[in-house]
């Protein structure tokens, strides 16, 4: 970048609802584990997941969720809870999947139970 200046940078990330942690808490209060399958990168996965008191694994391809799906299946069942196309093969392996509403179509039509409104 001989001769150029960076002015400026953007970043973004998704928001948790302000009820998540809440929500998040209460699983944990019954001895549900929970966990975050991100494709995000890893700081990005962990600044989201600490803040709502969980666990997160970052930068995972569709693959590498659907292998983690498998591996958490071996001590109990698990749901998995996606939004995007790269979540499909994760929800259909889930012995639960739940796609949120905002999601694709994909997510959707693969979800045990599709969410098409959270309040």
């Amino acid at each position: 970048m001989a001769g150029k200046i960076v002015e400026g940078l953007i970043e973004l990330r998704d928001e948790p609802r302000d009820d998540a942690a809440e929500g998040i808490r209460r699983l944990k209060d019954r001895g549900v584990r929970v966990l975050m399958l991100s494709g995000d990168n890893q700081r990005t996965a962990n600044a989201i997941a600490s803040g709502l008191g969980m666990e997160a694994k970052g930068e995972l391809l569709p693959e590498a969720k659907l292998t983690e799906i498998g591996r958490l299946k071996e001590t109990g069942p698990v749901a998995m809870i996606g939004d995007g196309i790269n979540d499909a093969p994760a929800l259909a392996a889930a012995s639960v999947g739940v796609s949120m509403g905002g999601g694709t179509d994909v997510a959707l039509e693969t979800a045990d139970a599709p969410c098409f409104e959270i309040a």
